[in-house]
This record gives C-alpha cells, sequence and structure tokens, in this order.
C-alpha cells in the first residue's frame, strides 16, 4: 500500500564510501619513487581498491 512507502526504516547506513583518488595516486607516486612497484605489475591485483 501506498503507506508502506513512507515508513521509517529500521536499518541506517553510513551510505558509500567515497573513493579519495588523490590519496591513492600519492601512495602510488611515493611507491613508484621508492622503487616498490613490483606489485603494480602483477595482472591479478587491482591497485586502486
Amino acid at each position: 500500500s501506498l503507506e508502506n512507502l513512507f515508513v521509517t526504516p529500521s536499518k541506517s547506513s553510513r551510505g558509500r564510501r567515497r573513493i579519495n583518488h588523490i590519496r591513492i595516486f600519492n601512495a602510488t607516486l611515493e611507491q613508484f619513487e621508492n622503487a616498490e612497484i613490483e606489485h603494480l605489475n602483477t595482472v591479478g591485483i587491482n591497485p586502486v581498491i
């Protein structure tokens, strides 16, 4: 029924986690500059997540 659309939810959530692209870029750049990039050559790993 229409009333079910306006019921207060019983669960709450903090929402989607935002990805901090700048932090990821800076961490990757630091690893590159320190020659710690062996894991970036692995095909099975997604370094962004």
